[in-house]
């Protein structure tokens, strides 16, 4: 069978043998590194434009007479007399990056775990039809599309997670539901489930504004809670991918 090229972030083509057999060393490996390197660049960015903020607002006097005067404030299109700056570029901005950060990373492990579904179909049901994949979405698309890809890979492609993988599962299932309300809800938390009530006890990084029902990610969140539950994620599923193989 010919090699089928997989592109990553990075736009470097890789052939499916090596995605399959080394599917973490091979290539996650290095999205997730990019992944967290552009997380890092973006808190820079948040760092630098608050710094910019208070250097470099432009401020007006407008005198009506020699009594009464106005004063405003912009930065870089952001008016003062309507927005608190402060707030704005402390607060609201670095929120706003976080969230799509997070909106990234999650649909990034969304599409590459469906590639991973369709090459070992691919390779491991190549006597059925190619379709299976396919088939199976369809038959299962009320369910998580996370739930539905680990149910796949475990019932029809045959790996075998252990309850240490499994619960890193149940993270992506956790922050899919995270992503679909930052999407859908422009990061108001609408339903808030058993599950992810448990996921934000225990993880400091992120929690849920007590008025506003906001989801705020805090600076550290990428690389103390979102980097590792990934490697975890991917290892495991390497070292399932390579048993399957093996007993092929």
């Amino acid at each position: 069978m010919k090699d089928k090229n997989h592109n990553g972030l990075h736009g470097i083509p890789v052939t499916a043998p090596d995605v399959v057999s080394g599917w973490y060393s091979n290539f996650m490996r290095y999205e997730i590194q990019l992944l967290s390197a552009h997380w890092e660049e973006s808190e820079i960015a948040i760092s630098n434009a608050w710094v910019d903020m208070k250097n470099h607002t432009v401020t007006e006097i407008e005198e009506y007479d020699d009594m009464h005067y106005s004063i405003y404030e912009y930065f870089r299109g952001v008016d003062g007399s309507t927005f608190c700056l402060d707030h704005i570029y402390k607060e609201f901005f670095p929120s706003l990056i976080r969230r799509s950060n997070l909106v990234v990373l999650v649909s990034f492990m969304e599409a590459e775990l469906h590639k991973l579904c369709q090459d070992l179909t691919a390779k491991f049901l190549m006597d059925e039809t190619q379709n299976s994949f396919v088939e199976y979405k369809k038959e299962n698309k009320r369910r998580s599309k996370f739930l539905m890809m680990r149910n796949y890979l475990a019932n029809r492609i045959g790996l075998s997670f252990d309850s240490f993988l499994i619960a890193k599962w149940n993270d992506l299932q956790t922050l899919y539901i995270l992503r679909n309300n930052i999407l859908h809800n422009f990061g108001k938390l609408e339903k808030y489930p058993k599950k992810l009530e448990m996921f934000i006890q225990g993880h400091s990084e992120i929690t849920i504004a007590e008025h506003s029902n906001d989801i705020e990610i805090g600076r550290s969140f990428m690389e103390n809670t979102l980097q590792p539950i990934l490697v975890d994620f991917c290892q495991r599923m390497e070292k399932s991918i390579q048993v399957r193989l093996n007993d092929n």
